[in-house]
């Protein structure tokens, strides 16, 4: 938990929102971290620890909550008999205290640790923070504020957010609406700009909010809003958490606060049709004067870099602990060592069976030997050429029960993007769908957006063959979620952005790709473990590669670029290059469309997809290709030692490497080694006796594998660490029981709930790679039949993809450096 927490509070983000409710909140228990400080974690004690556990973690003070098909009287004695009779009833008081109204705004500074002085200048945060309604019971309110947030901040065009930015006032301006704590509150932040801006800062948010109230809220917009929140609620599609989970968690949200209603978030309708008919009546503009502009319980946090401050609180612990030592007597130190040699030795010795056997436990027969079957109907659309070319668009049609619902994907086929194209490809896919169009402004358009459809978003994929995993196949797609009875709509709306989009607006693009410029500076050290693990498999991986110039570093150092030259005012080059991809992707002899609904509805669908096809500019040959654009992309991973430094206190390090390259199979087993690594090896070493916060690994069809650490501690000891696991893999072994826990752990992440839209994209992620249902079922089979000796003989496939010896981490400069001689390259993240 400690370098939990280290790496927690590594992110500036993260250190910004403890600040704010420690401002806003400051006598309530939001204003302390709930995880701990880091500089606080050593000074608690375990007879501390154990006191608060045996008085708050007690059946007294739970919430039990059961969903599903099943006899809750039956369910409910049986808690009683088997738990809560064991238990007397205490009386806890673990009510949480509500901060009393402030009189006036109040004011806080903070500071986050940068490497150098040019982070400096305009890496600041400024927010501007309001405590809403106490009562956190009212549903229709809770709702309301949820669509005002979204049209002040999140919605394409939204006036507190646009009022910013017209003023260059933060990079990315974006909101935060906390409504699942007692007070809730909500938080406007401009990043990376400068703490002189405050002033104007706060202004700009309240003359917009006031300028709101006396003049109204558009009403399309506000259609647009209402009719986006509602499409998700009566969707209620969670991916793939069970609806019951996410139930469960939505009652916590006001259960927490009051025994009388935990359900009243889960019943919402009735709250959509009384806010449909307030919309004209000034009930929105008077939430925002009441809540947002007459209320005085406000807080102002500005958040500075500081040069070294990572290193300043490093110091300040070593001088700490020195101070410490040196007041320890003899007896005192000896009785440290042996404290931590006990520690050692209890974390190295196993559970004993009779404990481990108190646990129930499913066996092999109770899993299913059966795969989920791919459901993929494939039908060739006949497309009318403009100039008498025979063409085809291909849908893949995934009949299920989607409740009217019609799951869309565009996929436009650019395996052979031209080279010329191909570094902007990031760049393209983050402004598709956000511009002016032909008819619409990028606010009307996202208008449409949420008026007729459930969201249109647009991502780049790549699918290896599973045949051959040298073959791939990349596709930039755009996803649709539409209720049938809107389809033509949708399309409509889908074909205005692919044939109609203006490419050559400078101040929108340069606005956009700032605040993803600023998004990735956050996200690429805050989530260290998959920068770290896409860099290591670029340097081996050409479908890795391909991903990492999308969406990785490769992705963010040409944004910045293109940024620089933007704010410079140039934007010829890029505006050129932008009108070119569009005519050539989206093309009539490049689409396909992948569409999961109810089956009555795809012959509808199929009508539709032969209209945009054919509005499309017809394709080309291979050869006009290459003659108007120049050569198709290729990528060539170069395996280097990279090294990434942060200024936050945690590393992140990956070893990857390949191998079926070098003779070793693919096998479901592999799904059970990921398990015991997972929970026996890694765990253990990395994380209880490392201190790292979490360790991963992964191993894929197409013959590569990683091992990656989390909020890790260490450098050198985790690569050590890594290079062991041949040898225990090696030794391994388990008893009958130990292997079905393995093995149940590798079901469990191939038998997850899946919604229609999932099982979609689970049918089509088959039919893209040519896996098989024959297939798959032969690595079901070799996962629930796994033995130790099958997973001794998996030690080779370990040693083979680490002698590649691929090394990427990303980490705390000073760490990283004192042991620089790990790496080829060592530079600075960002």
């Amino acid at each position: 938990v400690y370098n939990e927490m280290k790496g927690a509070l590594s992110s500036p983000d993260d250190m910004l929102s403890r600040s704010i409710y420690n401002t806003l909140y400051p006598h309530t228990p939001y204003a302390v971290e709930s995880g701990g400080d880091p500089v606080n974690i050593p000074d608690l004690t375990y007879e501390a620890y154990l006191d608060f556990h045996r008085r708050y973690y007690h059946p007294s003070n739970s919430y039990i909550y059961l969903y599903g098909d099943m006899d809750m009287e039956e369910r409910l004695l049986y808690l009683d008999e088997a738990y809560l009779s064991n238990f007397d009833r205490l009386e806890i008081n673990s009510e949480i205290a509500s901060e009393p109204p402030f009189d006036a705004p109040h004011e806080a500074s903070v500071q986050y640790s940068v490497l150098t002085e040019e982070e400096l200048a305009g890496r600041s945060y400024l927010t501007w923070n309001v405590s809403l309604s106490p009562d956190g019971q009212d549903t229709e309110l809770a709702l309301a504020f949820k669509i005002i947030d979204f049209m002040l901040c999140d919605a394409e065009g939204a006036p507190v957010k646009k009022a910013l930015r017209d003023k260059g006032i933060g990079e990315d301006v974006y909101s935060l609406l906390e409504l699942g704590i007692k007070q809730p509150s909500y938080t406007v932040t401009a990043k990376y700009t400068d703490p002189e801006r405050k002033q104007e800062f706060i202004e700009t948010i309240e003359d917009t909010l006031r300028g709101i109230a006396d003049e109204g809220l558009d009403q399309r917009a506000l259609l647009a809003s209402i009719n986006r929140f509602e499409f998700k609620y009566r969707e209620a599609n969670y991916g793939l958490y069970p609806k019951g989970l996410v139930y469960g968690l939505n009652a916590l949200d006001t259960w927490l606060y009051n025994d009388m209603t935990p359900f009243i978030n889960l019943e919402l309708g009735d709250a959509f049709t009384s806010l449909r008919e307030k919309m004209d009546k000034g009930y929105f503009e008077g939430l925002i004067r009441k809540h947002f502009l007459d209320n005085p319980h406000k807080a102002i946090v500005v958040m500075t870099p500081e040069v070294g401050l990572t290193e300043k609180i490093s110091e300040e612990l070593r001088q700490k602990l020195e101070t410490y030592a040196a007041g320890l007597s003899t007896e005192e130190r000896q009785k440290i060592v042996d404290d931590l040699a006990a520690l050692r030795k209890w974390q190295e010795t196993p559970d004993t069976e009779e404990n481990l056997r108190k646990i129930p436990q499913l066996t092999r027969e109770d899993l299913s030997p059966e795969i989920k079957p791919f459901v993929n109907e494939i039908t060739k659309i006949p497309v009318a050429g403009k100039e008498g070319r025979a063409q085809e668009a291909a849908l893949i049609a995934h009949p299920l029960n989607t409740a009217g619902i019609d799951y869309l994907t565009f996929m436009f086929d650019i395996t052979k993007l031209p080279q010329k194209f191909f570094p902007y490809l990031g760049i393209f896919k983050t402004l598709l769908g956000v511009l002016d169009t032909e008819n619409f402004s990028y606010a009307q358009l996202d208008q449409e957006i949420n008026i007729y459809t459930g969201g249109i978003g647009v991502t780049a994929s790549v699918y290896t063959q599973y045949a051959n995993a040298s073959q791939y196949r990349m596709m930039a797609e755009i996803n649709c979620k539409v209720l049938d009875g809107n389809l033509s709509d949708a399309m409509r709306i889908v074909r205005e952005i692919l044939t109609a989009t203006k490419w050559n607006s400078r101040d929108r693009i340069l606005e956009v790709l700032e605040e993803e410029r600023a998004a990735m500076r956050a996200d690429l050290p805050a989530s260290g473990h998959v920068t770290a693990a896409v860099r290591a498999l670029s340097c081996i991986s050409e479908t890795s590669l391909i991903m990492d110039y999308v969406n990785g570093l490769n992705a963010y150092h040409k944004l910045d670029e293109v940024c620089g030259k933007l704010e410079k005012g140039d934007s010829g080059e890029l505006t050129g290059i932008l009108t070119e991809m569009a005519n050539y992707i989206f093309r009539a002899d490049h689409i396909m469309v992948d569409c999961t609904a109810d089956g009555q509805n795809i012959p509808g669908v199929a009508g539709q997809i032969r209209a945009l096809a054919e509005a499309l500019p017809e394709g080309r040959s291979a050869e006009e290709d290459r003659a108007a654009y120049g050569e198709a992309f290729r990528v060539t991973p170069v395996k280097v030692k990279e090294g990434f430094t942060t200024a936050g206190q945690v590393q992140y390090v990956c070893r990857a490497g390949n191998f079926g390259k070098k003779g070793c199979e693919y096998t479901g087993a592999l799904r059970v080694l990921r398990v015991i690594l997972g929970y026996d090896y890694l765990w253990n070493n990395v994380r209880v006796k490392g201190g790292a916060y979490g360790c991963m690994s992964s191993f894929t069809r197409d013959g590569y594998a990683y091992f990656v650490s989390y909020r890790d501690p260490h450098l050198g000891q985790t690569i050590e660490t890594f290079e062991g696991a041949p040898e225990y893999v090696r030794n391994f072994d388990a008893d009958e029981r130990s292997m079905t826990k393995y093995i149940i752990g590798a079901v469990s992440s191939m038998d997850h709930p899946m919604t229609p839209p999932v099982y979609g994209k689970y049918s089509l992620s088959a039919y893209m790679t040519g896996l098989t249902e024959e297939r798959a079922r032969k690595e079901r089979q070799q996962v629930l039949s796994c033995t130790p000796e099958e997973i001794r003989a998996l030690s080779g496939h370990l040693e083979a993809f680490l002698s590649d010896d691929v090394l990427c981490a990303v980490g705390n400069d000073e760490k990283m450096r004192s042991e620089a001689d790990r790496f080829e390259r060592l530079e600075k993240l960002q």
